[in-house]
């Protein structure tokens, strides 16, 4: 890693949030066309592929020495080989999704993001979160707590760690059109409980960490989570007392995809003890 990078980190980090900020600025006002459909039930515009390109050269300046893992790059069939070399590499690695939420930026909503974490093996070290449309975000560095940036303001975001609410407020993130046993599992006691509430996703996976965040939930729950969608989101999560788990038991890996698992997010120690505990029967 540069010298620079590291002697002055939290200035780092602030420019490349803006670099993220004016790129997208640059390159997604108008760039809405669905250029193809992936395997998957997603869509890709030319904003994403646009926005991966001129992003991955910054990144790689960043951090010469650095892996660079986007999800634009990567089918599912191709994530267990560059895992494998990441695992090799003693060294640094960045995890982008160009655009999260692809579909309601297309679409014309309000709810996508553009997401950024760097880990080195399974731990992160700083991580940004922009959502254009709401001119706001996140940027965290390991140790050093969370920041909120809104309207060109920045301001430090406090750490959660009771439970204010009489029941628990969540919501059940279901992309993927396969529905793995934990996900019925997870739904028929969702159904049956008396400590949950639910309300509707947004469809943009890093909308639900900044409802996590912001305290508007108190725990949301993903099936078939990818490095590309989580590792932002985790990392934010983390470094402000908030807390996460796989349904299966696993200890969470941003270099994983746990297809047909669900992972487990929360906004507090307090909150994650009582989740864990219901769901986990």
């Amino acid at each position: 890693m540069r010298a620079g990078y590291t002697n002055n980190m939290a200035l780092q980090h602030e420019k490349i949030y803006s670099f993220l900020r004016q790129t997208f600025s640059h390159i997604g006002v108008g760039n809405k066309r669905v250029e193809r459909k992936k395997l998957s039930a997603s869509v890709v515009t030319q904003a994403d592929i646009d926005m991966q390109k001129a992003v991955l050269p910054k990144l790689l300046r960043v951090c010469p020495g650095a892996s660079v893992i986007a999800e634009e790059q990567l089918s599912l069939q191709m994530w267990r080989k560059v895992r494998r070399s990441v695992n090799r590499k003693a060294g640094l690695y960045w995890i982008l999704d160009p655009i999260d939420g692809t579909r309601n930026f297309s679409q014309g909503r309000e709810h996508y993001a553009i997401l950024l974490a760097l880990y080195k093996h399974n731990k992160y070290l700083a991580s940004w979160m922009h959502r254009p449309y709401f001119e706001d975000g996140f940027i965290c560095q390991s140790g050093a707590g969370v920041s909120y940036f809104s309207a060109e303001k920045k301001m430090p975001l406090a750490t959660v760690n009771s439970m204010s609410r009489d029941k628990l407020l969540c919501t059940l993130y279901i992309f993927s059109k396969r529905r793995s046993m934990a996900f019925k599992k997870i739904s028929k006691i969702l159904a049956l409980s008396n400590c949950f509430d639910s309300i509707s996703p947004t469809y943009c996976v890093g909308s639900e960490y900044f409802r996590l965040l912001h305290g508007e939930i108190d725990f949301c729950l993903f099936l078939d989570p990818k490095p590309w969608d989580h590792a932002a989101g985790v990392a934010l999560l983390k470094e402000c007392g908030g807390r996460v788990s796989m349904f299966s038991g696993y200890s969470y890996d941003a270099r994983k995809c746990y297809l047909g698992d669900v992972l487990i997010c929360s906004r507090s120690l307090d909150v994650h003890k009582v989740v864990v505990s219901e769901l986990v029967q």
